[in-house]
């Protein structure tokens, strides 16, 4: 699975532009981890098919909480 790079170009040479303010990045590469799917192809197709992630939660005991729904991530073994 690809991972979530971002890069400091100020660090790689770049040269910042006068009356600049922060910091300007590059995104080398993009990997999701989310209550929809592990990976961006599972994760689009279920947003494609209008699926959602939230949920009744089921990592815990949510009985003595008001909201008992949540975006859990199933099946993520980091």
């Amino acid at each position: 699975m690809p991972g979530f790079h971002i890069q400091n170009e100020r660090r790689h040479g770049a040269k910042q532009k006068a009356g600049v303010v922060g910091r300007r990045v590059v995104i080398t590469g993009i990997g999701l981890v989310t209550p929809l799917g592990i990976g961006t192809s599972e994760t689009w197709s279920a947003l494609c098919a209008g699926k959602s992630g939230i949920a009744e939660i089921t990592r815990f005991d949510a009985s003595g909480f008001a909201t008992r729904i949540a975006g859990e991530v199933k099946g993520f073994r980091p």
